[in-house]
């Protein structure tokens, strides 16, 4: 279901000094939620998160264990 949003913020993002980081917004797009709800999950655990200058980024592995969980 949202392989194919990943595939195309991945294909964006492979060069990019965020390669296997997911923005905010990332996650917003690719689950289709607000912000607040990227915020609640990431305070749960459900992320883990990097700090890249004062901006919240979420691994893509944690992130794709996540994901893996929830398709089963």
């Amino acid at each position: 279901m949202f392989d194919a949003k990943i595939k195309e913020l991945n294909r964006n993002t492979i060069y990019s000094t965020n390669a296997g980081k997911y923005t905010i917004q990332d996650i917003q797009r690719i689950l289709s939620i607000s912000r607040p709800t990227v915020y609640k999950m990431i305070d749960q655990g459900c992320f883990q998160t990097v700090k890249v200058g004062n901006r919240t980024m979420i691994t893509k592995a944690s992130f794709d264990i996540w994901l893996d969980d929830k398709e089963d």
